[in-house]
């Protein structure tokens, strides 16, 4: 028996423009960001898959999302949005996610927050505030909990950035109200994100594979050092002088810590202020801010 071809394709999602600042006023809406998987359903004809960012098939790292999206009323549907795991107060937990996805995926969650195709019909040029009225009502016929509908937070840009920085959330997603579904890079949304400054040892330094200079570096707590990823060397110049000569002083063979990675590997004795993105897992957008020598 031949298998029908699905009538409905991949799109390339909107991806949203990082900046330092939510934008204020009331042509901005604005949501959670959550930080997981970005991930676009496909329901048709009483079946479902999942697609990565990049669009390759995820449907069978998603079972009982899949199984939910499956049981939504409509003849077909394509919805964007992001699947996560929350942790034991309701955020995102990043860190956790890949080992969720392998042995617990009953855990996790597909947020939706945008619309682009329903029942045979391409609403990409719909507006934004259509698209979500319609999304949230296919969702209110969603058989799980494991779907769910990304609400507007119905504040300021600034007023729901503090808050989400309060809560130690991820960020902020802000829509140009009226706006259509926009595929790649977009104008129309952008998101801001919530970082924090911590200490850490660097142990080596490397090159990413951009070829930009990297720290790499681990964090010390009452167990010993950890290995916590990389940070980007911008530092400024008298500083950046001071981290190299460091580095060309006090090399070693071997790394600190068992690490299966390339990278020239420094003795213990410098330590760096680092801004990064929120979360006590790895690394993420991370940056030096500074550098202090052990006295």
């Amino acid at each position: 028996m031949l298998l029908e071809k699905s009538a409905l394709r991949y799109i390339q999602p909107a991806k949203p423009r990082l900046v330092d600042d939510a934008p204020a006023g009331p042509n901005w809406l604005h949501e959670v960001k959550f930080d997981g998987y970005r991930t676009q359903l496909h329901v048709e004809a009483g079946t479902a898959r999942a697609f990565s960012s990049s669009g390759a098939d995820w449907t069978g790292k998603y079972p009982q999302i899949v199984a939910a999206a499956a049981r939504l009323r409509c003849a077909s549907a394509i919805l964007d949005g992001e699947v996560y795991l929350p942790d034991k107060h309701g955020a995102s937990d990043f860190a956790g996610l890949p080992s969720a996805i392998r042995w617990r995926p009953q855990e996790l969650i597909f947020v939706a927050f945008d619309l682009m195709h329903i029942d045979g019909t391409d609403v990409r040029a719909y507006p934004i505030e259509e698209r979500r009225e319609a999304l949230r009502e296919l969702l209110q016929s969603a058989p799980a909990q494991c779907l769910a509908f990304s609400e507007e937070l119905g504040v300021d840009g600034p007023e729901a950035f503090a808050a989400i920085d309060r809560m130690g959330l991820e960020g902020v997603v802000s829509k140009r109200r009226g706006s259509r579904y926009k595929s790649g890079d977009t104008d129309l949304w952008l998101k801001t994100k919530t970082f924090t400054v911590g200490e850490f040892e660097v142990i080596g330094a490397d090159l990413s594979q951009s070829g930009v200079p990297v720290a790499i570096l681990a964090r010390r707590d009452e167990h010993g050092l950890h290995y916590a990823g990389d940070a980007s060397i911008t530092l400024k110049a008298a500083d950046r002088e001071d981290f190299w000569a460091y580095a060309e002083a006090n090399t070693l063979d071997a790394p600190v810590l068992p690490l299966k990675r390339r990278g020239t590997w420094l003795k213990p004795g410098l330590s760096a202020k680092v801004k990064h993105l929120r979360g006590d897992g790895m690394l993420r957008h991370a940056s030096l801010k500074g550098i202090s020598r052990a006295r």
